[in-house]
């Protein structure tokens, strides 16, 4: 073994804790036992940040489905109230009514507004509800809650029907048995006009 050569800097004594953490460091570094571990947790922590946004979404598309079918019953059901003599005040009272009873016990749900304009016979409303995160809480980005909202609109509608008949024009029209007019194809001729 060959002499070492002084060095200007004064030798500095490793403890034994030291020595100890030094060797565990080199041994962690040439160690490929645990690779696996640590792929397995980068992975499960992506799975289980996925899995966090498709509930809290898929919660939030569900609060958006219940809004948005309160609403149009509401709009609809309030839409038979426009022949009523004080229909101005009572349509705009009567969506606020349905809607609320329409909506489940606790939503953090409001209608935002209800109009009713009398000369076109369009009602028109619109309401939100903020839902909060459950599981998303836990990432420092993640918002605290979704804001989801619907819109509805019924229109008084000014139509017409169409009534279209089927007859029967087969040879067994032709008898005159029990017929007032004749024959069965004279009464049916007279019946459908």
């Amino acid at each position: 073994m060959r002499p070492r050569a002084p060095s200007s800097t004064p030798r500095r004594f490793k403890s034994r804790l030291e020595i100890g953490l030094i060797g565990i460091a080199r041994r962690f570094r040439r160690d490929e036992r645990g690779v696996m571990a640590v792929v397995w947790g980068i992975s499960f922590t992506a799975f289980l940040f996925a899995a966090a946004v498709a509930i809290d979404l898929g919660r939030a598309m569900t609060e958006k489905q219940e809004e948005q079918q309160a609403l149009d019953a509401a709009t609809l059901a309030a839409a038979q109230f426009i022949h009523d003599p004080d229909h101005a005040t009572k349509v705009p009272e009567a969506v606020a009514a349905f809607y609320k009873a329409n909506r489940r016990d606790g939503a953090d749900a409001t209608l935002k507004s209800a109009h009713y304009d009398p000369e076109t016979g369009v009602i028109s409303a619109s309401a939100g509800a903020a839902v909060s995160t459950t599981l998303l809480k836990v990432s420092a980005s993640a918002p605290e809650s979704f804001n989801v909202g619907a819109r509805s609109r019924v229109q008084k509608g000014v139509g017409s029907i169409e009534i279209a008949m089927v007859l029967d024009n087969s040879g067994s029209m032709g008898g005159s048995s029990g017929s007032v007019n004749g024959t069965y194809i004279e009464d049916l001729k007279v019946a459908a006009s």
